[in-house]
């Protein structure tokens, strides 16, 4: 008498219940990592757009505290213009003279330096902040400043100056008495990472050899009226 064995194994209906169910964890797996990696990504972004900003800052910080009061050989003008940059009213250009730290320091060269601070275009659609440095004040003939990017994707730089009293969009020492601004307000602007919201960040730069506007005309009155 033959004795029939049962064979163990799935049925064709249970390999594709099983597949089937194989396949929606891995998609769902994939959704997760990959939504993880993308916020991972958006997350670097914009820490190494926050850094980029705050390294920007921290230098034009030291080399507007280093500036020279504007009376001298060496020290010319301190002039901040507003909208003259190639982003329209959302660039200003800076210019004065400080006893700054330079890109390329060469033997014989002064410690005061021309500085310089405009928006350019850096090809490709992308706008930069330059740096430019002027040095051999001295010279004979006027040289070329050394151009140093300190910061790509700039959407805005925009200055403020504070003569003691109030806030002012431009200013230019020759009409404050060859003086320099008590503080100085630069705000910058960076295109996100991520393509959202950019990144604003404003830093407010007191000058330790400003000097109050309002002071300065109370001085020139009382010479002019006093007695000798």
């Amino acid at each position: 008498m033959n004795r029939r064995i049962g064979q163990g194994g799935f049925t064709l209906i249970e390999m594709l219940a099983a597949s089937a169910m194989a396949a929606v964890l891995i998609g769902s797996l994939y959704a997760s990592l990959n939504a993880a990696f993308k916020a991972r990504r958006v997350a670097l972004g914009a820490c190494e757009t926050l850094r980029r900003t705050h390294r920007t800052l921290d230098l034009i910080r030291s080399d507007l505290q280093s500036a020279c009061v504007p009376n001298g050989v060496l020290a010319g003008g301190f002039v901040g213009q507003t909208g003259q940059g190639m982003l329209g009213a959302g660039s200003d250009d800076l210019s004065f003279y400080a006893s700054a730290m330079d890109i390329e320091p060469d033997e014989g060269i002064g410690d005061i330096k021309q500085i310089e601070y405009a928006v350019v275009d850096g090809g490709g659609g992308q706008t930069i902040l330059e740096r430019r440095i002027t040095t051999n004040l001295l010279a004979t003939v006027t040289p070329e400043p050394k151009r140093e990017v300190i910061c790509r994707g700039v959407r805005a730089f925009k200055v403020s100056y504070f003569d003691g009293t109030g806030w002012q969009d431009s200013w230019d020492s020759a009409n404050f008495d060859n003086t320099l601004p008590k503080a100085v307000q630069v705000t910058l602007e960076l295109e996100s990472a991520s393509g959202d919201q950019p990144l604003r960040i404003t830093q407010t730069v007191p000058l330790p050899c400003g000097v109050d506007a309002s002071q300065t005309d109370n001085s020139q009155s009382d010479t002019a009226g006093g007695s000798p």
